[in-house]
């Protein structure tokens, strides 16, 4: 709840949206815990939490300081050995959600007179084709890291 309240207090809205959907692969490697997933190195658990939280510190870090090659190095994960597979889950999960993304922000962007504080996952950031990248080729907006 801290990040949602910090969000509300610095960034006024008229409307405020969270949405967790399928972050990074659900419950295996995302968002949440599977308890039926005997590896427990790829959910959260109280127990791995402290070395999250510190990947999470590093991620923060290079994003403030423009490291994006650090933020490639632990967010570009190949998701299975088989490289041809691997690249249509990539253009899946990724690269055809940057487009989705970045075009629903342009129309939520569409009314200037609003101020909004819009959240993407990391990845979405530094990928291939990534929403910053789209965004700017547009022309019309310049994007600034915090």
């Amino acid at each position: 709840t801290y990040f949602l309240n910090y969000a509300k207090k610095n960034y006024e809205a008229k409307r405020y949206g969270l949405i967790l959907w399928d972050h990074g692969g659900g419950a295996v490697s995302g968002f949440g815990y599977d308890e039926n997933d005997p590896d427990e190195e790829e959910t959260l658990t109280i127990d791995n939490t402290e070395k999250e939280t510190m990947e999470i510190q590093t991620i923060m870090n290079a994003w403030k300081n423009g490291d994006i090659e650090t933020l490639k190095k632990i967010l570009d994960v190949d998701y299975t050995s088989n490289q041809k597979l691997n690249k249509r889950i990539k253009e899946e999960l990724i690269i055809k959600r940057n487009k989705e993304m970045a075009d629903n922000i342009e129309k939520i962007l569409a009314n200037e007179d609003k101020n909004y504080f819009i959240i993407v996952g990391a990845g979405h950031l530094v990928s291939e084709k990534n929403i910053i990248e789209l965004l700017e080729k547009t022309g019309k907006y310049k994007i600034k890291r915090y």
